[in-house]
């Protein structure tokens, strides 16, 4: 049991200085690694999304929650503009 939560997903607050794409590619890890299913995976990244990130997210349509595959493009699309208005 200890041994899972040392290697758990983080919340993600979604702020300037998180790593975005370190964590979604450890959170797809984490739940390979735990085969979870579509629903679980939504629901678990859901939860984890805090901060600014829940924001984002509550914001969405609910097309865009409702597959893992359209809440991805949504994630990366969110985090390609947020690049491009850095600068």
């Amino acid at each position: 049991m200890a041994e899972e939560r040392t290697i758990a997903p983080i919340q993600f607050k979604g702020l300037a200085n998180d790593d975005a794409e370190q964590w979604w590619k450890h959170f797809e890890n984490y739940c390979a690694y735990k085969n979870y299913d579509e629903p679980k995976r939504l629901a678990l990244c859901k939860i984890l999304l805090t901060e600014n990130a829940a924001a984002w997210l509550n914001a969405l349509p609910d097309v865009t929650t409702r597959t893992w595959d359209a809440l991805k493009e949504g994630f990366f699309a969110a985090l390609f503009d947020a690049r491009i208005h850095a600068f």
